[in-house]
């Protein structure tokens, strides 16, 4: 256990990802149990472009999690670490949170961005919708607004807009 540990800290201090991934592993055989070497993998993985593997690491760390905010965590960073190579995948994991979720700001925001990113307008707008209907922040209900009435040009947006600004 005690090397596995030196081993994660050595990852975290190498310039070489070849060389933390290395350590990485080798940590993770000692101790695969270990929440903080794993995500340092997942950390690792991200960096050196391996999104799909990243996020098969964060999934397992998912499972593991005993509390649904700690689950969520994880599967977010799954889902982040799919955005940039796998857009659908990325997508389908968000949409399997929301169901467990269904008003969770970040997820609400990851699925818009992917909307927006794949000009996806629709659906877009509508997370965008069912963002400013959930956030806490009066900022981002704004921002949200705004950027869906920009989109939708929808006179009922533009008058939420021209209400909630101050």
């Amino acid at each position: 256990v005690l090397r596995a540990t030196w081993l994660r800290r050595a990852a975290e201090l190498s310039q070489d990802p070849g060389e933390a991934l290395s350590f990485l592993t080798e940590a993770r055989s000692l101790n695969p149990l270990d929440n903080e070497i794993s995500d340092t993998l997942g950390k690792t993985l991200v960096k050196a472009g391996e999104g799909e593997k990243a996020a098969a690491v964060y999934e397992e760390l998912a499972e593991r999690q005993l509390e649904l905010a700690d689950r969520v965590h994880y599967l977010l960073k799954a889902a982040d670490a799919l955005s940039a190579h796998d857009p659908a995948a990325s997508r389908a994991l968000l949409e399997r949170i929301e169901a467990a979720v269904p008003e969770d700001e970040r997820v609400l925001g990851m699925l818009a961005d992917l909307a927006r990113i794949a000009e996806d307008t629709e659906e877009e707008v509508a997370a965008l919708r069912r963002l400013a209907k959930v956030t806490g922040s009066k900022e981002r209900r704004l921002q949200a607004l705004r950027r869906a009435a920009e989109l939708s040009e929808d006179g009922e947006l533009l008058r939420l807009v021209v209400l909630n600004d101050p």
